[in-house]
């Protein structure tokens, strides 16, 4: 199987975070976002969970919107795009 690399910016304080999560669990970040990435394409979602009801379908409106106006979620700094979760949780 090839393999590719991905990058993205995230804060040193989030990578630390997610890091002792993953080690919680036994796995490294690569594998965590593995997992992740296989999960939305075999279920067609993000594996997002909401206090909302309806969560999944909420968080399929979300993306649903996002993917036909990508910009915003293109150029979104993390910054704008925990506003952007924290506003959906709220369920603003």
């Amino acid at each position: 199987m090839q393999t590719t690399n991905i990058n993205f910016k995230t804060s040193v304080e989030t990578k630390r975070q997610f890091k002792a999560f993953c080690e919680k669990f036994g796995i490294n970040i690569s594998a965590a976002l593995n997992m992740v990435m296989r999960s939305s394409i075999e279920n067609e979602e993000l594996p997002i969970k909401s206090k909302q009801n309806n969560a999944n379908s909420s968080v399929k409106a979300l993306f649903d919107y996002y993917a036909k106006h990508p910009k915003p979620l293109v150029n979104c700094t993390e910054e704008e795009c925990d506003a952007m979760v924290k506003a959906f949780r709220s369920g603003k």
